[in-house]
């Protein structure tokens, strides 16, 4: 699950924490990204959890078929 934590490489602002699993944010802390307004942030974050959560769906949900 992604969310949203102050920003560690700059004084302000926040960046997202991707899961343990996500080997691929470079930033400290296993962040990346970096946004001015918490909200923009939050907005972002929460889009990625819904893209994640539809993947985890149709990857572990039974089909009709089954």
């Amino acid at each position: 699950m992604f969310t949203v934590v102050p920003s560690t490489s700059r004084k302000y602002g926040y960046s997202i924490k991707a899961p343990a699993d996500g080997k691929w944010a470079k930033g400290p802390g296993n962040t990346f990204g970096w946004y001015r307004r918490k909200r923009d942030a939050q907005g972002r974050c929460d889009e990625l959890n819904r893209e994640k959560s539809v993947e985890q769906c149709v990857n572990e949900c039974p089909t009709e078929e089954e």
